[in-house]
């Protein structure tokens, strides 16, 4: 595979200058790079778990029965997938919250419908 080079690679600096606008290349380098390394890191420790001895011993344990594996916890959607007696943590909390708000607004919005649909009934009486 031959790498651009020359002319090559200043019409692929122009091309992405005219795409993405010189103010915001910057980020976007930025946001790659830091993907980049989030991607590097995930697969090294894929590969230091495999070489700890996560080379598929569990896997065949799992499958003869001779361990369980831990339960997985799947939630009905809209719900919070916590257990029971687990603290919610902020983001979680403000979530609540938010819905809890959400619920008031939708009641307090009805209530008014319900007002208006009785003041017009009462007026054309």
């Amino acid at each position: 595979m031959n790498l651009p080079n020359g002319w090559e690679l200043v019409l692929v600096v122009v091309v992405g200058i005219l795409l993405f606008g010189s103010k915001k290349l910057p980020g976007a380098a930025r946001s790659l790079g830091q993907s980049l390394r989030i991607f590097k890191a995930e697969t090294k420790g894929l590969r230091e778990d495999y070489k700890d001895g996560l080379d598929g011993k569990e896997d065949a344990a799992l499958r003869r029965g001779e361990i369980e594996a831990e339960p997985t916890i799947i939630a009905a959607p809209g719900r919070s997938s916590q257990p029971v007696g687990v603290p919610l943590s902020d983001l979680d909390q403000r979530e609540e919250e938010l819905r809890r708000r959400e619920d008031v607004l939708r009641r307090e919005e009805e209530l008014r419908q319900r007002e208006e649909a009785l003041r017009r009934e009462t007026e054309s009486r």
